[in-house]
């Protein structure tokens, strides 16, 4: 997890992995699938700790060697939902918003957690409760935000920020 600032709708994080190539271009078929297809799960303890899919964007091979040479893999959490279009229409509540945007970026994950603070009136606000029209999310001339602009616009207004840790996703507001 990268140092953020604290009222970021979406903390991303990612990891690296370095794997030898025993064959020149040996990997270079994990860099031709769709996005969020190929996904790393890391375990703590026995339990989930992390999940994020390949970044395919940043493949790189050093072409000095024809084996024997380093390549590294990068997985992320929420990096692919900024090549996705938003596909959605109609009305629909925040909280199938957040669970669409995340079935998109192919984590793996145990569950949700919600510590939100803000009220209507006595009432906690529930995530389900607001609404959003869908054609918010395309310009005059149709064209869509990415699924990832669309994750961060519906979290800003309501100062939450969501973040994935120890195998759960997290939503917070910072009173919360």
């Amino acid at each position: 997890w990268a140092e953020a600032d604290k009222m970021a709708p979406v903390r991303r994080s990612s990891a690296t992995l370095k794997l030898i190539s025993d064959n020149d271009r040996q990997f270079v078929d994990l860099y031709t699938v769709e996005v969020g297809a190929v996904r790393m799960d890391v375990y703590r303890n026995n339990a989930l700790y992390w999940s994020g899919t390949l970044d395919t964007e940043l493949y790189e091979e050093p072409y000095a060697y024809k084996k024997g040479y380093e390549v590294t893999l990068t997985f992320a959490d929420f990096a692919c939902l900024d090549r996705l279009d938003w596909d959605r229409s109609g009305l629909m509540s925040i909280h199938d918003m957040i669970l669409y945007c995340v079935s998109k970026t192919g984590i793996n994950y145990t569950d949700l957690k919600k510590y939100i603070s803000t009220q209507a009136g006595y009432t906690t606000l529930t995530l389900q409760e607001v609404n959003v029209l869908q054609d918010n999310f395309y310009d005059e001339e149709g064209v869509a935000l990415s699924v990832g602009e669309v994750l961060e616009e519906i979290l800003r207004p309501f100062a939450l920020t969501i973040v994935q840790k120890a195998g759960h996703l997290h939503i917070y507001d910072i009173n919360a």
